[in-house]
């Protein structure tokens, strides 16, 4: 996850047409609907940065995050909290959750928003969980085309940027058909509940090459808005947290 800093002068980003309006409960409730129906010993988060998905906690959790900046205070009720100030890349390649034995039921991927270090992320995660656990990724659905650029010099003008981390659903969809995909129309850019996590699986190691091929340069405008929000049901985040 590398750093990016982003100037002052953003303009505001408007929905385009062909992409739903989302509204309702945001992501950090769905989360804290999560951590209830799965009750974990451990949470694993990927791109904690300021800490605020990391205040509501209530198990013992890992956090990773090449530069904190915690604002609220995150030193709840939770028994245990790690801090790893790396890469994420760095923190798998170090292997610490299988030296601790440490096998997270739940996780949450908010890291670098390009599909390579998204997916990186996420076969590495699902590596390291609990069979059968949970694994939440944020920024999946864009409102406009423009907003998912992989171009990092053209946020400075990017009211919110998601990248291309939409690109992980056509993906898991396609490579992954035994996982469970649930896409919560949480504002603003949604979040995606993977469930049935197997970490023998080893899918999207094994297909890299050919997933980074069909995958890495294709855009939204390309693949078109349409195709993306067609391929699934986009769930209401307040009857979703209702139904855990």
């Amino acid at each position: 996850m590398p750093l990016f800093k982003r100037k002052s002068s953003r303009r505001k980003m408007l929905h385009a047409p062909g992409f739903p309006q989302i509204s309702g409960a945001g992501y950090r409730s769905v989360l804290a609907g999560l951590e209830t129906q799965v009750a974990p010993d451990w949470y694993l988060e990927i791109g904690s940065r300021t800490g605020s998905s990391l205040k509501d906690r209530k198990c013992s959790f890992v956090a990773v995050d090449p530069e904190f900046k915690l604002v609220p205070d995150v030193f709840n009720a939770s028994r245990a909290q790690l801090f790893f100030q790396e890469e994420s890349d760095t923190f798998f390649e170090g292997g610490f959750l299988a030296r601790a034995g440490i096998s997270p039921q739940l996780a949450f991927i908010d890291g670098m928003h390009l599909i390579d270090y998204v997916l990186r992320d996420f076969r590495n995660t699902e590596a390291a969980m609990a069979a059968g656990g949970v694994i939440a990724l944020h920024d999946i659905l864009p409102f406009n085309a423009e907003m998912t650029t992989r171009e990092l010099s053209a946020l400075d003008e990017i009211d919110a940027w998601t990248g291309d981390v939409w690109k992980i659903i056509p993906i898991l969809q396609k490579y992954r058909p035994d996982l469970v995909l649930e896409v919560v129309g949480a504002p603003r850019t949604g979040i995606l509940v993977v469930r049935n996590i197997d970490p023998n699986n080893r899918t999207l190691f094994d297909a890299e090459h050919e997933i980074f091929a069909d995958f890495l340069e294709l855009d939204m405008a390309d693949y078109g808005p349409d195709a993306f929000f067609g391929a699934f049901e986009l769930q209401d985040p307040d009857r979703y947290i209702a139904s855990l």
